[in-house]
């Protein structure tokens, strides 16, 4: 994955994050990249409560949103800024991550 976190932001009251993220380098948009994507919010919570999700039948209690936005041309270039949102109904959840 080219992008890299910058910044983090809890939204208050909305049990989400947003997470403002700046490219580390050139690269295409690849759609591929969820599993990727899923992996780097499991890593978040590693050795917390919540790392048992990772083995969990189910639902997970997470969701997460695309990487936005989404460049017209399919590149991302170096220095660009893209968004992620994580969500939970639970909110010790978001302020483990």
């Amino acid at each position: 994955m080219c992008l890299k976190t910058l910044f983090i932001a809890y939204v208050e009251n909305k049990m989400r994050l947003l997470l403002e993220l700046t490219s580390a380098k050139d690269c295409e948009y690849d759609l591929r990249y969820y599993y990727k994507l899923q992996g780097f919010i499991y890593s978040l919570f590693k050795d917390t409560p919540y790392s048992v999700l990772h083995d969990k039948k189910g639902y997970k209690f997470f969701c997460f949103s695309n990487i936005f936005p989404v460049p017209k041309d399919g590149k991302i270039k170096k220095g660009d800024k893209k968004n992620l949102l994580i969500y939970s109904p639970d909110k010790l959840f978001i302020n483990f991550l």
